[in-house]
């Protein structure tokens, strides 16, 4: 399970947002052992996510989560990759991660794909229909991922449409895009929805039977003493 090559011609930055509790999952979420590349090697949720981007085309994955996810999920650093620690308040919710990303990205980025770990790793092909529909023109403000008429995730989205959630209580993504609006054919802008065949865009991990159904394995996490997957 892992990235085939996708159209690079639209420069972005990943971020993943990982910094929830998982209550309901029984431990944090960006924790869950899930198995890559041939099947026969684990990673954690979050550490598959950012290489499912920087070997399909991101030129960074910024990963906000708590400070003791972050410790753990050190040992897996890479190039491109930062494992960043969100001081936001719990109850922002992924807003606090996505304004925290916001905040420490150079301003030269042009475009964020904004992907939660409580999901399987985007597909290339879901991506691939995300990046052609940023190069539109005229361009879109935000593309989203349409599953069977269910809109899903990663969303990429320009940088400049997110400058709203960089306040104190910072507006929930869903919110940024309803304010967008749809996308505008005349003139741009707006958020464009995109049909994809995957139905990883649509499929969440928020109970342990989640993870059994996506994966044919119970939900485990990975422990300090386990070794490091390369």
């Amino acid at each position: 399970m892992h990235a085939s090559s996708v159209d690079r011609s639209l420069p972005y930055v990943a971020v993943v947002t990982a910094a929830g509790l998982g209550e309901r999952m029984g431990g944090p979420k960006a924790l869950l052992a899930v198995r890559w590349g041939d099947g026969t090697g684990e990673l954690p949720l979050a550490i598959a996510h950012a290489r499912a981007h920087l070997e399909g085309g991101a030129d960074r994955v910024v990963v906000v989560t708590k400070a003791e996810v972050a410790r753990m999920l050190a040992r897996f650093s890479q190039r491109a990759l930062d494992i960043v620690v969100s001081s936001a308040p719990h109850e922002l919710g992924p807003a606090g991660s996505i304004r925290h990303a916001l905040a420490m990205l150079p301003e030269d980025i042009d475009w964020l794909m904004i992907e939660p770990v409580d999901m399987p790793p985007s597909s290339a092909a879901i991506r691939q229909e995300l990046l052609r529909g940023a190069l539109r023109s005229p361009a879109p403000d935000a593309v989203r991922p349409v599953f069977e008429g269910r809109r899903g995730h990663p969303v990429l989205v320009k940088r400049s449409a997110l400058a709203r959630m960089l306040v104190n209580d910072p507006p929930t993504l869903r919110e940024v895009l309803a304010a967008l609006g749809d996308y505008d054919a005349s003139k741009g802008g707006g958020a464009l929805d995109v049909d994809v065949v995957d139905v990883r865009a649509v499929t969440g991990f928020d109970v342990p039977p989640d993870v059994q159904k996506f994966y044919g394995h119970e939900a485990r996490f990975f422990e300090p003493e386990e070794p490091t997957f390369a």
